[in-house]
């Protein structure tokens, strides 16, 4: 029960270790996604003030300035939304941390994309060996069996030992002081107990099929979550890099279309559309890195050993962090 409650413990530790990083992480995500509608919408103003000032001068349709002002009233409403998720994301840390959150350290642009150091099956053999959940299964089955043995010595003999002294004195008395004791030993052997002992037996041995197949499901679900952690490393390592070329062909893909609405081969809305398709692809970069961080620590979880050098490990990699 003591190796129980213990194990219950640390992983609350861990439990809470991850929930930390969850909440820090959507933290930089929502600060990502205000700073980049808020970057979004003053490119629209300056998209709109262009589209005026060519438009009095006639050399621009009305068209274009009712896109830009479209544009930017859209990116106006997704900044309100985005300071809503931030505001509400600052809120999910305090409550973690107990203290307001009036700052934080972003990501650094250069941090390591490693792959697991193992195989995949390698991992769930870990998480078998190691994995929080499942030695707490791993207990319950055993106190379920000591309590089938407990129900049944119910049945077994008892033997008690009884010793007694007394010790009395009085002084009006002719026999003055008296002074006697007594030993006794009795066996018990239960005969017939109204079936209680049999059923009780028969509930601890239902209990501990219970327990068992709890123990077996809390296996094959440890199993799936290390398989779908180990993935998630993988393929988050994958995305980050996607969508870190994708950022770079969406930079050209605008600086060509600012140079086509300058030389008049280009419309102002395929200007802003580049500008949209940026700023997205900025976002998903940002939010990738920060689930490929999340996949590593939910594996390490996984098999028991995220602590805090883990945490350490990925602190190091905040713009203040080491």
């Amino acid at each position: 029960v003591v190796a129980l409650a213990e194990t219950r413990y640390r992983a609350a530790e861990q439990d809470l270790s991850l929930r930390v990083a969850e909440a820090y992480f959507n933290l930089l995500a929502a600060a990502d996604a205000r700073r980049s509608f808020e970057a979004q919408r003053l490119a629209f103003e300056r998209a709109l003030e262009e589209a005026s000032r060519r438009f009095e001068v006639g050399v621009a349709p009305i068209t274009d300035v009712q896109e830009a002002q479209a544009s930017r009233d859209l990116a106006a409403a997704q900044e309100l939304e985005a300071q809503q998720t931030l505001d509400a994301a600052r809120e999910a840390l305090t409550e973690i941390s107990g203290e307001p959150v009036l700052a934080w350290a972003p990501l650094r642009a250069d941090i390591r994309l490693d792959v697991p150091d193992q195989t995949r099956d390698e991992w769930v053999r870990r998480a078998l060996d190691g994995n929080f959940e499942l030695i707490i299964a791993d207990a319950e089955v055993g106190l379920a069996q000591d309590d089938i043995a407990i129900a049944r010595g119910a049945h077994l003999p008892t033997l008690s030992l009884a010793a007694a002294r007394s010790l009395r004195e009085d002084d009006e008395a002719d026999s003055g002081r008296q002074d006697s004791g007594s030993v006794a030993l009795q066996l018990s052997l239960p005969l017939f107990s109204g079936g209680a002992v049999a059923s009780q037996v028969r509930q601890a041995t239902a209990t501990r099929a219970q327990r068992e197949s709890e123990r077996l499901g809390a296996q094959r679900l440890v199993e799936r979550t290390t398989r779908d952690a180990y993935q998630g490393v993988v393929t988050g390592r994958a995305r980050v890099l996607a969508y870190q070329q994708a950022v770079r062909s969406s930079q050209t893909a605008l600086q060509a279309s600012e140079s086509g609405l300058r030389v008049g081969t280009r419309r102002l809305l395929d200007v802003l559309n580049a500008q949209q398709q940026l700023s997205a692809a900025q976002r998903d970069y940002e939010r990738s890195r920060y689930d490929y961080l999340l996949a590593l620590l939910r594996l390490r979880a996984a098999a028991g050993q995220l602590d805090a050098g883990s945490l350490a490990e990925v602190d190091a990699m905040l713009a203040n962090g080491g």
